[in-house]
């Protein structure tokens, strides 16, 4: 296979998995889901503890949530306003 159909099956898998994450997130139990996995990972700040070992579980778990916003494309924009804002899942529009 040539370097030109690899890349082109490779962006054509990613874009096929950004859909996915769009699909599954974009129902209204599927934002409350994300919401509710930010809330309980502290998406909104950084978890250090001084364990160091606490600190990078707490920080990979963030991280989990991270990569499901960043392979959906949210507007980062939009969701830190939100989260500032205290919004409630049902007020949720980041996609």
């Amino acid at each position: 296979m040539a370097n030109k159909d690899i890349e082109k099956a490779v962006r054509k898998k990613s874009l096929a998995s950004v859909r996915s994450y769009k699909d599954a997130f974009a129902t209204s139990d599927g934002r409350k889901v994300l919401w509710d996995l930010m809330k309980e990972v502290g998406f909104n700040s950084t978890n250090f503890c001084p364990c160091p070992y606490t600190t990078a579980h707490n920080e990979g778990a963030r991280g989990v949530v991270l990569h499901i916003l960043k392979r959906m494309n949210v507007d980062e924009k939009r969701l830190e306003a939100m989260i500032n804002q205290g919004e409630s899942e049902d007020e949720q529009d980041y996609l």
